[in-house]
């Protein structure tokens, strides 16, 4: 039930007993999470009830330049079950898409793309290489001393 709906529920069940009672409803906690490749991750507050993706990713810093905007990933706890979703952030459909607007207790991750990934893979292949290549440079300069 949005915050809406319980309101003018809240609303009908009062008028029994009062006369045009006003009902205000928020969140206590709204927290989202945004995890993965943004410059500061964590769990945010919220201070109302229509915080979108693009204001969770502006809260948490914004993406990394590593961050994948095609494949971001919205876990949603509905009824008991989680669902994974997966959102493209330079497509257009996502202002219209149900998933724009965070729900309290969503976990927004942003994963890797292949810059990261490859720059990562190649530190360590050539590792090895620079480190075997200097322990010769020394072994070789100690020879030469003694």
């Amino acid at each position: 039930m949005t915050t809406r709906e319980f309101r003018d529920d809240l609303r009908l069940k009062l008028e029994k007993y009062l006369q045009s009672p006003t009902v205000r409803v928020t969140y206590n906690s709204y927290k989202v999470t945004v995890l993965g490749e943004v410059n500061a991750p964590g769990l945010y507050q919220a201070s109302n009830e229509k915080l979108t993706i693009t204001d969770a990713i502006g809260l948490a810093g914004d993406l990394t330049i590593f961050g994948d905007r095609k494949k971001v990933m919205l876990i949603r706890e509905d009824k008991g079950k989680k669902s994974f979703n997966a959102i493209d952030l330079t497509k257009r459909d996502l202002f219209k898409s149900e998933y724009y607007y965070m729900h309290p207790g969503d976990i927004l991750y942003i994963p890797a793309g292949k810059g990261r990934i490859a720059s990562a893979d190649t530190f360590y292949r050539i590792a090895p290489i620079v480190i075997s290549s200097l322990t010769l440079l020394v072994l070789i300069a100690r020879l030469q001393v003694n």
